[in-house]
């Protein structure tokens, strides 16, 4: 070989030496940057877990409050249906001791129709606001027995002045439907003028240690006998309300 040729040879070994330090820079540089995006991504999925596990919790705490309102909610309305049914035992027990305690019975307000159980001795066809005694002695079974003591206000109505009945004295009985234990008498005192329609009005009180009385009796004053047609005269009375006031 010449020396023109190893000096050739000799010359392209620097420019080899550079190439590959070129290379190795470079892959130095890429491996440099590889780890700083490897470790950017590492990073970010870091911070990504733990955005994730704060939301969750912060899920989790919304879940649970969500629930805890539920909770409380059912609670709310558990207590107002037990409040409910409290006031409407209430109410009901209150209704009923007032029907006992306090029973105002008219045959104008059908309303009341369900106090009494059965009545006896009125005619069948009455007017609107009164039913008329068709024999000497009506009855009236109520449902819920009366006060022990208790006040009765009677309105009733004799149509009739000339038969002598309204200075007669009548007589209230009350008890159970197969016993009469307690009677009182009383005189119906009118008020107004009217023949047809006046209302006449008694107050009868009653005192007993009774817990059951449930039926009154009215007995009305013997009618006047019709000589001409040989019988007594038709029973003159119509029975408008009972009014039963307990008293202490």
């Amino acid at each position: 070989m010449t020396e023109s040729g190893l000096s050739n040879v000799s010359g392209n070994i620097p420019t080899q030496r550079i190439y590959h330090q070129t290379v190795d820079n470079h892959s130095a540089s890429n491996d440099n940057t590889l780890s700083v995006i490897n470790d950017q991504i590492n990073r970010r999925i870091e911070e990504f877990g733990i955005f994730n596990k704060e939301r969750f919790l912060q899920i989790e705490n919304i879940i649970k409050d969500q629930n805890q309102i539920i909770k409380d909610l059912n609670q709310r309305i558990s207590d107002l249906e037990r409040s409910n049914k409290d006031l409407s035992a209430n109410a009901n027990a209150n209704a009923n001791a007032s029907i006992k305690d306090n029973i105002m019975f008219s045959f104008g307000s059908p309303a009341t129709y369900d106090l009494i159980y059965r009545t006896h001795g009125f005619y069948q066809n009455n007017s609107k606001d009164g039913r008329c005694a068709g024999k000497n002695e009506v009855m009236i079974e109520f449902v819920s027995s009366f006060p022990e003591k208790f006040t009765l206000d009677i309105k009733a109505h004799i149509p009739r002045l000339d038969w002598g009945i309204e200075q007669g004295i009548f007589e209230a009985h009350i008890g159970k439907l197969d016993e009469k234990r307690h009677k009182q008498e009383f005189q119906l005192v009118r008020e107004g003028w009217r023949d047809e329609y006046a209302k006449d009005y008694a107050t009868v009180l009653f005192e007993t240690e009774d817990k059951d009385n449930n039926t009154i009796w009215i007995k009305l004053p013997e009618s006047p006998y019709d000589e001409t047609l040989k019988q007594y005269k038709p029973v003159g009375m119509r029975l408008y309300s009972l009014n039963f006031i307990p008293r202490k």
